[in-house]
Formats: structure tokens, C-alpha cells, sequence
């Protein structure tokens, strides 16, 4: 199989994605793992797929992902990884090796606090979505070193305050949507830096 170029295992009940199980599938560009059961992805199930652009984990049983699971992901420009119960993400886990990431959603799972420089090294992020969390902060630079970002959504979550300057390095932004919140305060020059925002919502 050094020839798959996409692979389709979803609608399945996987459990588990072991370390080395794509290992000889080196020209993979698009994986669909989605609407499975996985709990645990090995920190080296993906360690080969140089080439894969694309992964799908949405609708799955993950609360965490091992540290390094994507570090050899160079060529990724989207991942879905909503509906699961994703609680936190460690410093660096999205590391310098996904420099080519686009689109990165995490919808409906578990995240309570954003903490700073989560997305930093994602330099080419344009969509991220937080939606149906539970999240209660966003901590100062949350957002920071996403210059290339275009659309932001965080809506149904459990914010009551946004803090001034969050959004800071946001130039690019053109769609904020953040309704459905607690939201009780917004912070003189919240919104500094949001040049080119033409929805709100």
C-alpha cells in the first residue's frame, strides 16, 4: 500500500490507533479516522505520514492526545477533531513542525481554559473554531503569533469577561463569532488590533 494516497476507516468501532500502524503508508495525503471509538492514539501512529495533508478524529472517545503525536505532520493543512472530549493541550503540542495547518477545529469537546501561546507556532492558521466547549477564559495571548487568521468562532461557551488586548495580533480577522457566551465584560480596547473584522456576531 506505498501507493494510498487517502484512506477511509470511518464508521467503524475502533478503539485504538497504535504506534507504527500507517508506518509503511508514506504517500498518504488524507486520513479519515472519524466516527469511531478511539481512546488512545500512540504518540508514533502518524510518525511516517510525511506527505498526509489531511486528518479527520472527529466524533471519537479521545480526552487527550501523547505528547509529539503530530510532530512529523509537516505537510498538514487540516484536522477535525470535534466531538470528542479534549480537555487541555500541552505547551508545544502544536509544535514548529505544522507551520502548514489552514483549518483547525475543535468543536464540542471538553476545553475550559485557552492558555497562552496554544496556536503560536501555527503561522498559517486562517480558520480555528472553539465552539460548544466549555471554556471560561482565554488567557492574554491566546491568540498570539496568529497573524494569518480569518475566522475565529468560540460560541456556546462560558465566557464572561474578554480582556483587553486579546485579540491583538488578530490583523487579518475578518469573522469573530462569540455568541451564546456568559459574557458580562468586555474590557476597554478588547478589539484593539481588529482591523479588517466584517462580521461580529
Amino acid at each position: 500500500l506505498v501507493r494510498l494516497e487517502k484512506l477511509y476507516l470511518s464508521y467503524n468501532d475502533i478503539r485504538v490507533i497504535e504506534n507504527e500502524l500507517f508506518n509503511y503508508l508514506t504517500s498518504l495525503k488524507e486520513l479519515y479516522i472519524d466516527k469511531n471509538n478511539i481512546e488512545f492514539i500512540g504518540n508514533k501512529a502518524f510518525e511516517n505520514l510525511t506527505k498526509i495533508e489531511r486528518i479527520e478524529i472527529q466524533f471519537n472517545k479521545l480526552n487527550e492526545f501523547e505528547p509529539n503525536t503530530f510532530r512529523t505532520l509537516i505537510n498538514l493543512n487540516y484536522i477535525e477533531i470535534n466531538n470528542n472530549q479534549i480537555s487541555d493541550f500541552k505547551k508545544d503540542f502544536f509544535n514548529n513542525n505544522m507551520r502548514k495547518l489552514v483549518t483547525l477545529k475543535l468543536d464540542f469537546n471538553d476545553l475550559k481554559v485557552i492558555k497562552n501561546e496554544t496556536f503560536s507556532n501555527l503561522i498559517k492558521l486562517r480558520t480555528l473554531t472553539l465552539r460548544n466547549n466549555k471554556i471560561s477564559e482565554f488567557e492574554i495571548d491566546s491568540f498570539k503569533g496568529l497573524t494569518d487568521l480569518i475566522n475565529l468562532y468560540f460560541s456556546n461557551n462560558l465566557l464572561s469577561n474578554l480582556k483587553q488586548g486579546l485579540f491583538r495580533d488578530l490583523g487579518q480577522l475578518m469573522l469573530l463569532y462569540l455568541e451564546y457566551n456568559n459574557l458580562e465584560k468586555i474590557e476597554k480596547e478588547t478589539f484593539i488590533g481588529l482591523r479588517n473584522v466584517i462580521r461580529l456576531k
